[in-house]
């Protein structure tokens, strides 16, 4: 008779005990499939295989398992009779020692030093663990077999891993043979995609007999990633292009989607504008027009077995692109004329323009006047001058920075006034 009896509880979706159940009945039995070795084993319990919970929890008294065998594990169900839901359970293995009971394998330290009834431990995808794996060969008394240096341990993902499309790489192989009955693996790593993962340890012993143990289950989370944007220049000319080209760094990083996006004046927010894959080396690269002054970055979404990122935004301005027209060069005195001045890109909002007019007096050139106009929707801007005294004169505009572009400032006229 076992010395801890086993407790069966129901739960509710948060994983508590239904305190107000008194009523389900759970069967308990042998587990389909086990033990792995020795058996098969007949369960009696002087409780009876059948409990009603008691405030959600199903207690058994007296149990035991007459033969000798390893790996058993118990299976616990509600009753039901007929379409109501019947809930399983299959509890951790355990073994049954006496008689010639064969040995068997076990986790003795687990993958990343999983723990019973801790959270799952975890570790970044392509990367050794901090804790690696040793399966140890135990008798049917739980006892190490020291003298066994034949056995042969072989590791692998388990089919119940979700994802199952990890690949498990170990430093010092995947198949080791015992020292002392201890096989100890190193280097151990897990790549693909992220998820939980499960280990079973497969031993074969000179004779052909053949045991496993799975390990406790584990995390394997994506891979670390960095993204950087480098833009082939940070200045265009109204409708200029530029090409942008990301930089994706970690395990994996070739052939990945990256998304480029912008976020302008006239964008609601950023905006995706193009994607690109990787190439083998991890950098993806997009040309685009540049309509304004604008915000670029880089972002990665991540993939089964790599983390998302997302560069640093970086800005190309785009330079204001000013002509003022007429470019008359000599007017009679008392000639009004009208200048034009057409900036390009177009800014949307209240923008002004400055009219700047110089006189060379007496050896140098003096500022006159400035004069402020409004850009017009079509991006014109005008001043009507007269020019009412006989001179060397000369007239230009300035464009001010806005959040469309930088400051541009048209070409200077010289006017000669007769």
């Amino acid at each position: 008779t076992w010395a801890i009896q086993p407790v069966v509880s129901v739960l509710d979706a948060q994983g508590d005990v239904v305190t107000t159940d008194s009523a389900t009945i759970v069967l308990l039995d042998i587990a389909p499939g086990s033990p792995q070795a020795g058996g098969p084993g007949t369960l009696g319990c002087t409780s009876g295989l059948s409990a009603r919970v008691h405030r959600g929890v199903a207690r058994f008294a007296g149990c035991s398992i007459g033969t000798p065998g390893t790996y058993y594990q118990l299976r616990a169900r509600t009753y039901s009779t007929g379409s109501t839901l019947v809930l399983t359970d299959i509890s951790l293995p355990f073994d049954i020692g006496g008689g010639n009971t064969p040995a068997r394998a076990l986790f003795t330290t687990e993958p990343l030093g999983a723990t019973l009834g801790g959270a799952p431990p975890t570790a970044p995808s392509g990367t050794p663990w901090a804790v690696q794996p040793v399966v140890s060969i135990l008798d049917a008394s739980g006892r190490l077999v020291r003298d066994d240096s034949e056995t042969v341990v072989a590791i692998a993902i388990d089919g119940s891993s979700l994802p199952t499309t990890g690949r498990l790489d170990c430093a010092g192989g995947t198949t080791v043979q015992v020292l002392g009955g201890v096989a100890a693996f190193t280097g151990c790593q897990i790549a693909g995609a992220a998820g939980g993962y499960v280990l079973r340890a497969t031993a074969r012993a000179p004779g052909g007999a053949l045991t496993s143990d799975l390990s406790l289950p584990f995390t394997i989370t994506a891979a670390t990633s960095s993204l950087e944007l480098s833009p082939s220049t940070l200045t265009v000319g109204p409708g200029g292009s530029v090409t942008l080209t990301a930089t994706l760094a970690g395990t994996g990083n070739a052939n990945q989607p990256i998304a480029f996006e912008r976020d302008g004046p006239d964008d609601a927010g950023w905006v995706t504008i193009g994607t690109s894959p990787t190439d083998g080396s991890g950098q993806a690269t997009f040309s685009t027009t540049v309509p304004y002054t604008s915000g670029f970055r880089a972002v990665f979404a991540g993939s089964g077995s790599l983390a998302a990122a997302t560069s640093a935004p970086d800005m190309v301005a785009v330079a204001a692109r000013v002509t003022l027209a007429p470019g008359t060069a000599s007017v009679k005195k008392g000639t009004t004329i009208r200048y034009v001045a057409a900036v390009a890109p177009v800014p949307l909002g209240a923008t002004v323009v400055q009219f700047h007019v110089w006189r060379y007096v007496s050896g140098s050139w003096a500022h006159v006047t400035q004069r402020s106009a409004r850009v017009a929707a079509n991006g014109t801007a005008t001043l009507s001058w007269t020019w009412a005294t006989a001179g060397r004169w000369r007239i230009a505009v300035i464009a001010p920075t806005t959040a469309y572009s930088t400051q541009g400032r048209s070409r200077v006229i010289p006017i000669t006034v007769r």
